[in-house]
């Protein structure tokens, strides 16, 4: 009987599998999008895509109490109105639909191009603007609408009663008119006219407006009107300068100061005989391609610039005009009443910081209200620089210090400089780029403040610290070190900022768990030093921020007026779906859109094991979800610096450096991405360490097959296949995609963008730690085109031509070397594709058949595809891409 039980169980389970479908090469994917929650937190909302079909869109609305749905198809863009009572979309159609949500009906309006929805106003009030020009007004308190005609564009303050439309003058052609509405009354007056108008926008409290107008393209002008008076203020620029009319502009929160770009105009000259010379020069800050690149084209495109626009003041009291920034100046952080700004100077290019003076930045201080400037520091790296921040009380700028490794605070109005965090133990660097040579210079970031500037708030790689700007207090762990003692990374929850969750008192954190790789939350009392409250850990990634390159950290969202969240959750097996909580310890989860289970899928295990030098190393191993432990499965082994923070990230199906891990998981393979670390001077080594000791590892399971184990690697990991294998041969194929193969000409080479690669080796992720005629025995170590005599693992390469990271030459150097040896290498060569090919076009496809046909003869045993045995003659390529299985039985 039990035999009988346990076959039924077997043969439910080969049937459920049996009706899976099997993901193809560019799989449509479904899953959530983008979400809302009403102000009240009674409703929230969420785009699912292709639903019903593949391109199509759905919204579904949800009543937080689970009480009710609904579905709604095509609706791309959504809102829900301030009162919470209405949920405005648009759909594909150009359809404005209006909501009701208590009962469910829905208002059409045909042909709309946008909609707003003022968040703050008091009324329920929104509006809108008609393909045909009509600008329409809805005033949900008053239950009426107000019309406008002929409106090109228009400005409506955040509390919605003022409004203000660019529209056409019916007296004069050409000429345009600015138009006042007060929305509550109705009533309206013309506050400008003219034909040149430039950039608009509201002061803070909305009852100004400021706009640009100019006469040419050099006197232009700047208008303010509170709706019964407009006043054009005097404006006195240095000479040579104009306003830049169509580029951006603020107004500060509590100052009456606008913010605008200027630029300065080019001089007439009278162009030489020989222009088109570029000339190098020894003396140049920056290299000859790069100031070709980075070559000023004006935003109104009516004035001849020499350089980028510049940052101006200008009182809206006095009318008083300053230009605040200089040439290769840059605004980093305002103070939040407007009288500081802090910029940053950087001449040449970051990189080159090591050797190059003017590649190093300078940082000021500036004062708008008497427009004096002091220099806070200089000859500091680029990355160190972004660190500075006023404290929102403007009595303090902190910054991190990288040669001492600490915080200081700098009193403004004294001057004096303070270390904040001397003594601390805690380490305030980026894991992610701590094993670089310039790993000091990457600072994890200034986290909040107390009220009145009185505590700061600083990340450390696992705890929250607060710090006293005055130095007079020592700086304590409000997490108590817990994180450091338990492996876990503690972050403000929502948004990373101190004081948006549950209370100022009692925080809530999000709380990563380093060794298992759980995610969850937990609270903390800032005035009190001991151990954090964890009040969820579970088996998914929740909050993400794990400090990976390329995973962004997804921030929850609140109700406006009300402590309701929704919170999204994913894991390897589960697609991220949205829930909804008023603690962080019961959630109710709202959508259940589960792509992966109509198909056959994969899951992750966490592997721990020692590489060579005898350290303790994590991976992820991806098996497919009907794996079976009894047979011997081909693995491929991917890497990409360190990716075990990933555990439970949802991987949907498409290319990835070039990957596609599902396709190729559930295609039979396992995966397996090792993490690496690295030492300054031996890259290469440290990833073979890595690399090598894993596949022993592994090998040693009885449902791995150790004859049948390949490497992927895109970009530096597309180096690290190529170094791997210059230097052992037990592995039975391998994939090198955009990746290096000669250190010492890629150490002379130029970046798309006109930047010399030299510092990515002095400094940076390539991990050198010096030059060629320095270290010359390393950078030949790490170069595998030097021992492409040892080579015997089959290799297939992409390079393209038009990759503006790594030379398209580094490929065809490696490719070249190894063909010339007679040794088993193919390169796809893609036209008019870069660094990373993405999405379901053709060279996409084109590579992710190639790599599995590749793959699966090497490490399955299928028969090999036309490409491989006969290669594609350039005569041919137009009609025949080799993907024919060559039935000959001809072996590469």
């Amino acid at each position: 009987m039990r035999s009988l039980f346990l076959f039924l169980i077997l043969l439910c389970s080969f049937l459920a599998n049996g009706q899976k479908k099997v993901i193809d090469i560019c799989q449509p994917w479904g899953g959530v999008g983008s979400a809302a929650i009403s102000a009240d937190g009674l409703y929230a909302c969420y785009i699912i895509g292709n639903k019903p079909q593949v391109g199509d869109y759905a919204l579904e609305i949800v009543k937080t109490d689970l009480s009710k749905r609904m579905l709604l198809h095509d609706a791309v863009v959504f809102m829900f109105s301030r009162s919470g009572k209405e949920l405005l979309f648009k759909n594909k159609g150009d359809s404005l639909g209006i909501l009701n949500l208590s009962s469910s009906e829905i208002k059409y309006i045909p042909d709309v191009q946008e909609f707003y929805l003022p968040q703050n106003s008091e009324g329920n009030i929104f509006s809108y603007l008609l393909k045909s020009g009509k600008f329409i007004v809805y005033r949900g308190n008053q239950k009426e609408e107000l019309s406008f005609p002929h409106v090109n564009t228009y400005y409506l303050n955040e509390t919605g009663t003022i409004l203000v439309l660019n529209q056409n003058s019916r007296l004069e052609e050409g000429q345009k008119e600015l138009v006042w509405v007060n929305v509550k009354s109705g009533e309206k007056h013309t506050i400008w006219s003219g034909k040149q108008l430039g950039n608009a926008i509201f002061n803070k409290s909305g009852d100004k407006l400021i706009f640009f107008t100019y006469k040419n393209a050099v006197d232009r002008e700047v208008n303010v009107s509170n709706g019964s008076k407009t006043v054009n203020l005097s404006i006195k620029l240095p000479t040579g300068y104009t306003i830049d009319a169509g580029g951006d502009i603020f107004v500060n929160e509590k100052t009456d100061y606008l913010f605008f770009k200027v630029i300065r105009i080019a001089a007439e000259y009278k162009a030489p005989e020989m222009n088109s010379v570029n000339v190098w020069s020894y003396k140049d800050i920056r290299l000859q391609p790069q100031q070709v690149s980075e070559l000023p084209a004006n935003s109104t495109g009516d004035v001849k610039t020499e350089e980028e626009p510049l940052l101006a003041s200008m009182s809206l009291v006095s009318g008083e005009v300053n230009v605040i920034t200089k040439a290769h100046e840059s605004l980093e952080s305002v103070s939040s009443n407007g009288d500081f700004l802090i910029l940053r100077e950087l001449w040449g290019y970051h990189n080159e910081a090591n050797w190059n003076k003017d590649a190093r930045a300078s940082v000021t201080l500036y004062s708008v209200r008497d427009q004096s400037r002091k220099l806070l520091n200089n000859g500091i790296p680029s990355s160190v620089a972004e660190s500075y921040v006023i404290t929102p009380d403007s009595k303090f700028v902190i910054y991190f210090d990288a040669t001492k490794q600490s915080y200081f605070s700098y009193e403004i109005s004294t001057g004096k400089l303070r270390d904040i965090t001397e003594g601390t133990n805690a380490v305030w660097t980026v894991d992610f780029t701590s094993d670089q040579p310039n790993g000091d210079q990457f600072p994890m970031r200034v986290a909040g403040f107390l009220p009145g500037d009185k505590g700061i708030f600083i990340y450390g790689r696992y705890d929250i610290f607060l710090a006293d700007p005055y130095a007079n207090k020592k700086t304590i762990s409000i997490t108590n070190n817990y994180g450091y003692k338990n492996g876990m990374v503690f972050r403000f929850a929502q948004g990373r900022k101190f004081g948006t969750g549950l209370s100022d008192k009692k925080m809530l954190l999000s709380a990563f768990n380093i060794h298992n790789k759980n995610d969850g939350f937990a609270m903390v009392e800032i005035e009190k030093q001991q151990d954090p409250k964890i009040i969820l850990q579970e088996p998914y990634f929740i909050c993400g921020d794990l400090g990976l390159e390329g995973y962004t950290p997804y921030v929850f969202q609140k109700a406006k007026d009300k402590n309701i969240y929704i919170v999204q959750k994913q894991s390897v097996s589960e697609a991220p779906n949205y829930f909804v909580t008023e603690d962080f310890i019961k959630f109710r989860q709202l959508s259940f859109e589960y792509p992966e289970r109509s198909y056959k899928w994969m899951r992750a295990e966490l592997i721990h094991w020692k590489n060579i030098d005898g350290k303790e190393l994590q991976g992820i191993l991806y098996k497919p979800d009907d794996f079976d432990s009894t047979k011997p499965y081909p693995i491929i082994f991917t890497y990409y610096v360190r990716n075990s923070n990933a555990l439970h990230y949802y991987e949907a199906p498409g290319l990835s450096g070039g990957f596609n891990l599902p396709y190729m998981v559930t295609n039979g393979y396992l995966v397996f991405i090792p993490d690496i670390y690295y030492k300054i001077g031996e890259p290469g080594r440290s990833a073979y360490n890595s690399i090598v000791s894993a596949a022993n590892y592994l090998g040693r399971f009885s449902w791995i097959d150790k004859k049948k184990m390949g490497l992927y690697g895109h970009s530096f990991g597309g180096f690290e296949t190529n170094y791997v294998i210059a230097h052992t041969n037990i592995f039975a194929a391998a994939v090198s995609s955009s990746g290096m193969s000669n250190f010492i000409s890629a150490y002379g080479s130029i970046i798309g963008n006109g930047k010399t690669r030299q510092g990515q080796y002095e400094l940076g992720k390539d991990r050198i730690g010096g030059t060629p005629w320095n270290e010359v025995d390393k950078y030949i170590d790490n170069s595998p085109v030097f021992r492409a005599n040892n080579i015997e693992t089959p290799l297939l390469m992409m390079g393209n031509k038009d990759d503006d990271d790594v030379p398209f030459s580094q490929g065809v150097e490696l490719f070249t070397a190894l063909r010339r040896l007679g040794k088993k290498v193919w390169m796809m060569q893609y036209d008019n594709e870069g660094h990373i090919i993405a999405g379901c076009d053709n060279a996409p496809k084109d590579w992710t058949l190639r790599v599995r046909s590749f793959f699966d003869f090497y490490l399955k045993d299928k028969p090999a595809r036309k490409w491989m045995t006969q290669g594609v003659p350039a005569v041919k390529k137009a009609f025949f891409s080799g993907m024919e299985i060559d039935s000959s039985h001809v072996t590469p």
